[in-house]
């Protein structure tokens, strides 16, 4: 899946208002998704936001 498809098929927003409400609801879609693997890219889309959030605040510190 390319990175920029991440966000449109997970609905992710670029930057989480809150991390704990940004993780309750990746789990909670993560949960609810029809497969196990819609379950996982919802996942996996979510932890490659927090990576990049991350990373962001390392380089402006």
């Amino acid at each position: 899946m390319a990175a920029n498809a991440i966000g449109a098929r997970t609905r992710t927003p670029a930057v989480p208002q809150t991390l704990p409400a940004f993780i309750a609801d990746a789990l909670r879609r993560a949960t609810l998704a029809p497969t196990d693997r819609e379950a996982l890219d919802i996942a996996g889309g979510a932890l490659a936001v927090l990576a990049q959030l991350a990373r962001a605040e390392v380089r402006h510190g």
